[in-house]
């Protein structure tokens, strides 16, 4: 094997016109990186130089192995990225944690704890918490929930992000199909973790919207998944839109938050009160 090894590289070097050692001597080593067992290739030259190099099976067989974990981790966040893109607004494709200016101590609350939520949902140790995020126009409750979402993703389980009216509407079609409904059902109540926004929000032909919020919010307090709640509305003007089992379960201080989240509107300046 090390003579084979030895005649290729010498035709090899041939080949490109590169000088040839007169004689190639191998001898057994230790690899000064890992210490494995090791095989030490001397060159020797015409005019008196040598060479030395050190070919190390393991070595050779962990960078193999490095590469192969680099290409998968590169695959993976392609695949994350697809998924992000599938699931968030364009226009918050960005919204990280990281990029978010707590100008406010409520606007730095809501950035903890959906920090930390999300992170529990990562390591998969969350108890299924409930939060309801409320608040003026432009604070950036969206982009935190968004911000939440792609770092459950990131992480490698599944989150999702969707507005009020878009669920409302696709359980109200899906009741068109044969079994549509309760398959969308435990898609919406499947996922790790799942921002709602826009909570509160419908014309009056969408008056059945949050019947559909509610109850996928709360089929997932009962199998412990975790939801965010996002509204422009007080909690106790969404007893008009919510059933009153899922405010009494936003209540339950061991597994919910209610955060009030008040400053000006990143868009705007504008200080505007919840409704």
């Amino acid at each position: 094997m090390v003579n084979s090894v030895t005649t290729k590289l010498h035709r090899l070097m041939e080949a490109v016109n590169v000088e040839a050692p007169v004689r190639t001597e191998s001898e057994e080593c230790r690899c000064p990186k890992c210490g494995a067992r090791a095989t030490l290739f001397v060159s020797c030259y015409a005019d008196g130089r040598r060479s030395e190099s050190v070919h190390c099976t393991q070595c050779e067989l962990e960078s193999l192995a490095a590469e192969r974990r680099a290409r998968s981790a590169r695959v993976q966040a392609l695949e994350v990225m697809s998924q992000i893109k599938d699931v968030v607004p364009a226009s918050l494709l960005d919204a990280s944690f990281s990029n978010f200016v707590a100008q406010e101590p409520s606007e730095k609350a809501a950035l903890i704890t959906l920090k930390a939520l999300s992170d529990k949902v990562a390591r998969g140790d969350d108890e299924g918490s409930l939060v309801l995020v409320s608040g003026s126009f432009g604070v950036g409750k969206t982009h935190l929930g968004v911000a939440a979402v792609k770092a459950v993703l990131h992480a490698g389980k599944t989150g999702f992000y969707v507005p009020a009216v878009t669920l409302g509407w696709q359980m109200k079609d899906a009741w068109k199909g044969e079994g549509g409904r309760d398959a969308l059902l435990r898609k919406y109540v499947s996922y790790d973790f799942l921002v709602i926004d826009e909570v509160g929000v419908a014309s009056s032909g969408d008056a059945f919207v949050h019947d559909y919020v509610s109850e996928v919010a709360l089929r997932r307090y009962e199998e412990k998944r975790s939801t965010v709640l996002i509204s422009n509305f007080r909690l106790q003007d969404l007893e008009a839109f919510l059933d009153p089992r899922l405010l009494d379960r936003l209540r339950d201080q061991k597994r919910s938050r209610i955060l009030s989240v008040i400053g000006k509107s990143r868009r705007s300046g504008t200080v505007y009160e919840a409704r």
